[in-house]
């Protein structure tokens, strides 16, 4: 009787280092795949030149609508994520 608690308690052990390891592997890979990221948006190349004053007429009274989709995003960041998580493992 002794030998099956202790060996429930040694499963219960495993079984909670696993989830512990998994645990620390998902946040090495959200960590890579920030680091990507902002590294990527850190060699983005910045423009300089000025607009012509056609160029500006143009653009005047025209507005640009940008749409924003969480799900997008978020379903983005988890595919990276396990992008990154499998690139680990």
């Amino acid at each position: 009787k002794k030998d099956i608690q202790t060996q429930k308690k040694k499963l219960e052990t495993l079984t909670r280092e696993a989830e512990e390891e998994k645990a620390r592997a998902k946040e090495a890979a959200r960590e890579r795949v920030l680091k990507d990221f902002e590294k990527g948006q850190l060699a983005l190349p910045t423009t300089t030149g000025t607009k012509t004053s056609e160029e500006s007429e143009q653009s005047r009274g025209t507005k640009r609508k940008f749409e924003f989709d969480a799900s997008v995003v978020e379903n983005l960041a988890r595919e990276a994520e396990e992008a990154a998580l499998r690139e680990i493992e």
